[in-house]
């Protein structure tokens, strides 16, 4: 996307992206700049130029508590080496693939408590190179994500992580994969399982998308993977209602999704506890337009696209030009066990249960010249 193309390309040549941070390790090194970005062909603003004050324990976004274990000489020399001088880098790539400042704040005192009990000795004798190597993966997912989600996705992202900080603890229980990654009190975590610090330090933030989706699902409306999932919706449901009012013969026809509603009732069955397709939220825009252009599939194998009488008693059956979608506790034609295309007050309904949502979706408009 024109954003991430845009934010990336600023970051190829790390001696400028360094110019964006001041460093501060026992004195003062300062190094100004600024990093700034064009707008993105989906209307991104533009963010303000910054100076960060600096790059070690941030003043530019709130601070978790700090373990007070001091680490051994050697370990604070491998950090040194290989840890302080790639933090800056890191914090410039980030806040130019997102937009505005970030920060990377690991807890060394925190995280030195876990590495003896690690399987690997990566985490004891490496401490600078292994916290190093946390932070470069970070950069991949982030530049995935942004590429996936574009704008509104990242912007997403730093409301959520509202303190632009990426810390690194462990877990309080098993994580899949032994790292993993969520977004508590406006933090940005990756987490590690205990005894299992340094490892698949790559994986550390593959799980980003649905670190955002669950910590935006909180409050009232759709939550970001819903959300997101509307683009293909919006994308070709055009087509599909001028094909539906050419079978039909109307040419004015609204096509209601009800997505806000669909998403409560498919959320209320999934927290029942009962068997449900765990990516119904990223399929949400996918799922409603299926319907609605197997509607149009179906109404022209019934002959309704060569057939005056046919559109003439559509047209009088449903009179406000209206078609919704709609998940419903039961179904009320007789026959019917997936789905039914029912008219109601003139309004065409396609309605389906929440246990048999996105199954047999090319048999919505059976039995539907029935009706008429």
């Amino acid at each position: 996307m024109n954003f991430l193309k845009k934010a990336t390309a600023q970051v190829k040549d790390l001696d400028k992206a360094k110019t964006q941070f001041k460093e501060l390790q026992e004195g003062v090194k300062k190094v100004t700049g600024s990093a700034s970005f064009n707008s993105s062909s989906s209307g991104a603003s533009k963010p303000p130029s910054y100076t960060p004050t600096s790059t070690t324990t941030s003043t530019m976004a709130a601070t978790r508590p700090k373990s007070d274990t001091k680490l051994p000489l050697v370990a604070r020399k491998n950090i040194r080496d290989h840890w302080d001088p790639v933090k800056p880098e890191v914090e410039a790539k980030i806040s130019a693939i997102l937009g505005t400042p970030w920060v990377i704040d690991f807890d060394v005192g925190l995280i030195w408590e876990h590495a003896p009990e690690a399987s690997s000795s990566y985490a004891t004798e490496n401490t600078g190179k292994m916290l190093a190597q946390y932070a470069n993966s970070t950069i991949r997912w982030i530049e995935e994500y942004a590429q996936k989600f574009g704008a509104d996705g990242v912007a997403e992202l730093n409301k959520l992580a509202s303190n632009r900080t990426i810390v690194l603890e462990p877990a309080d229980g098993i994580v899949e994969d032994r790292v993993g990654t969520d977004i508590v009190d406006g933090f940005l975590r990756i987490i590690f399982e205990k005894k299992c610090l340094a490892s698949n330090i790559d994986l550390s933030l593959q799980r980003l998308s649905q670190a955002v989706n669950q910590a935006g699902s909180g409050g009232a409306g759709l939550s970001f993977d819903a959300r997101a999932s509307l683009e293909v919706y919006e994308k070709k449901i055009p087509e599909v209602k001028a094909r539906l009012e050419k079978i039909i013969g109307v040419s004015a026809f609204t096509l209601e999704p009800n997505f806000e509603a669909t998403y409560d009732k498919l959320a209320a069955y999934e927290s029942s506890g009962k068997r449900f397709r765990d990516d119904w939220q990223k399929q949400l825009g996918m799922a409603v337009l299926d319907y609605f252009d197997n509607l149009a599939k179906g109404l022209e194998r019934a002959g309704f696209g060569e057939d005056d009488m046919l559109q003439e008693g559509f047209q009088e059956a449903v009179s406000t030009n209206k078609i919704e979608f709609a998940i419903v506790d039961a179904l009320e034609l007789k026959g019917k066990s997936y789905n039914e295309s029912i008219v109601k007050d003139g309004v065409l309904y396609l309605q389906v249960t929440p246990e048999k949502w996105w199954s047999n979706v090319d048999g919505i408009a059976d039995g539907f010249v029935d009706l008429l």
